[in-house]
């Protein structure tokens, strides 16, 4: 495994939100993803973006190494040998996580520009220890490809019971 790990301890110790994004083969797909990420209200600042590449056999890593070296005190590049699939990415973006609160997104979605400001504050306001979408699917007839984006909703782990459906 391969990490960019320049100052990155001591760069990312303010940050609010940690977004892990495993990549696999996205080289056409991840543009949209990281300018819905750069487009944050929240700002851009307050993240701690850590992008996985899971083995990637295209030029993936290259747009990732360019969106860290865009944003060196925000962004964690860090490149696999071996494909060990999107759980096995999520995880090691889990283990360099710092901040509070934690957003994974998949690198061909992307994300309107108040999400991460939004379910922050609704975390915040209500206490809360995670938060999710409930997901609409739209058509992209420039692509053919299906994508989904949501509402926020949210519970206190606490208060989950094994009847509640998440």
């Amino acid at each position: 495994m391969k990490k960019s790990w320049a100052k990155f301890e001591t760069k990312m110790m303010k940050k609010i939100i940690s977004v892990i994004i495993p990549c696999y083969n996205v080289e056409n797909l991840i543009d949209r993803c990281l300018d819905s990420i750069e487009k944050q209200t929240i700002g851009i600042d307050n993240l701690e973006i850590i992008l996985i590449d899971d083995a990637s056999t295209d030029g993936t890593w290259s747009k990732i190494e360019a969106f860290e070296q865009r944003y060196p005190e925000s962004v964690m590049a860090i490149h696999c040998d071996e494909n060990g699939r999107q759980g096995t990415a999520r995880n090691i973006g889990m283990q360099y996580a710092s901040a509070k609160y934690i957003a994974f997104i998949d690198s061909d979605d992307w994300i309107e520009a108040d999400t991460l400001e939004s379910l922050f504050n609704y975390a915040e306001k209500f206490n809360l220890d995670v938060t999710f979408y409930s997901f609409r699917y739209f058509y992209d007839e420039e692509n053919g490809r299906i994508y989904f984006h949501g509402a926020k909703v949210g519970h206190k782990v606490d208060a989950l019971k094994k009847s509640d459906k998440v």
